[in-house]
């Protein structure tokens, strides 16, 4: 099983702010995270690992 993650938490583990989490999930950059019984976004490894790619992609000079 996977560990999950709040907004904030992934958003640290990356180096972002929970903010631009958001954003990429906006523009669809990630997969869609569940969310809890309280509304809360549920992040995993796999969204962790989603977040490092867009991250280097987005760092990338085209």
């Amino acid at each position: 099983m996977s560990d999950i993650y709040k907004i904030a938490e992934a958003a640290q583990l990356i180096g972002v702010q929970p903010n631009t989490v958001r954003l990429y999930e906006k523009y669809q950059l990630i997969s869609k995270p569940e969310r809890g019984a309280n509304g809360y976004r549920i992040f995993t490894d796999l969204h962790l690992e989603q977040l490092k790619l867009v991250r280097m992609a987005l760092k990338t000079e085209v």
